[in-house]
C-alpha cells in the first residue's frame, strides 16, 4: 500500500500572483530519474498531450500514474477509469499560484527528520526522455517558487546574506 507522506500541499503556502499582468517566467527542473511516477494533486490538474491539447483532468483524491510505454515509444497516463496514450503528457495546475503535485512513489527523506518525505512540488509535471535514453520527471515551476526553494546559506546567518543570495539567484 502507498501512504501519503507528511509533506503535503497544505504545508506549502500559496504563491502571490503578479499584479502587473506580465506572465511570470518559469524554470524547468529535473526532479527524478524514473520511468513511472504515481502522482496526487491538491487541486485539479489539466492533462495535456504532446499537441498541448487538454485530454483530461486529474482530480484531487485520485492517484494518476505517468509511465513510459515501450510498445509505442511514448507514454501512458492512467487515473481511475482514464487511460491515455501519447508521445508524452504534461500535467498543469488549474491555478499556478496554488497547484502542488506529490510524487507518492518517490522517497526523498530529510536527513534531519526522516519522518518527512520531500516529494511535493509546485507547478507542472512531465515525464521526458533525454537524448541518452534516460527518463526524467520534470517540474516546471514559477521563477519565484524556484527561488523560494534555494537554500544555500544556513538560516542562522544574518538576513543580509539571505537577501544577497535572493538577488544573486535572480541575476
Amino acid at each position: 500500500a502507498v501512504s501519503q507522506s507528511p509533506t503535503t500541499a497544505a504545508s506549502l503556502p500559496p504563491t502571490p500572483a503578479l499584479s502587473i499582468g506580465v506572465p511570470e517566467p518559469k524554470m524547468r527542473v529535473g526532479v527524478q530519474n524514473t520511468e513511472n511516477a504515481r502522482i496526487t494533486v491538491n487541486i485539479p490538474y489539466t492533462i495535456l498531450n504532446d499537441q498541448n491539447v487538454a485530454v483530461g483532468t486529474l482530480a484531487t483524491g485520485v492517484v494518476g500514474e505517468l509511465m513510459l510505454d515501450a510498445a509505442t515509444n511514448g507514454e501512458v497516463f492512467k487515473a481511475g477509469d482514464l487511460y491515455l496514450n501519447a508521445p508524452y503528457f504534461r500535467l498543469e495546475p488549474t491555478d499556478w499560484a496554488t497547484g502542488v503535485f506529490t510524487v507518492i512513489n518517490f522517497e526523498n527523506r530529510l536527513k534531519w527528520d526522516k519522518s518527512k518525505n520531500n516529494n511535493a512540488y509546485r507547478g507542472a509535471v512531465e515525464l521526458r526522455v533525454s537524448i541518452y535514453g534516460n527518463a526524467w520527471l520534470v517540474n516546471e515551476i514559477l521563477l519565484d517558487d524556484y527561488i523560494k526553494g534555494i537554500d544555500e546559506v544556513p538560516n542562522v546567518w544574518a538576513s543580509e546574506f539571505h537577501k544577497a543570495q535572493a538577488i544573486a539567484a535572480r541575476s
